[in-house]
């Protein structure tokens, strides 16, 4: 294996680590532990991401929701056959 390429798997499984380190002064990357840092806790960090967290749980819940009215059209559209299909019997 040549040097430049092992340099550049242990470059990347750095990078991996840094992602999975509780707090950003245990990551090999000064930028990444900074902008870690920022998010985990300074206020402003923490509110960027609470706010974007419940964004994403109202658009999740919002997709989930209409997944199952759809579920349930589908199936009230099913049965509804279903007894069409038994009255003309």
């Amino acid at each position: 294996m040549s040097t430049e390429r092992t340099e550049t798997t242990h470059q990347l499984g750095r990078l991996m680590q840094d992602f999975f380190c509780e707090r950003p002064e245990q990551m090999n990357h000064a930028e990444l532990a900074k902008r870690a840092d920022y998010f985990k806790a300074e206020a402003e960090g923490v509110n960027a991401v609470c706010e974007l967290m419940e964004k994403f749980g109202e658009r999740s819940w919002k997709r989930t929701r209409r997944k199952v009215v759809l579920r349930g059209v589908w199936r009230a559209a099913q049965n509804a056959d279903m007894a069409r299909s038994l009255r003309s019997r």
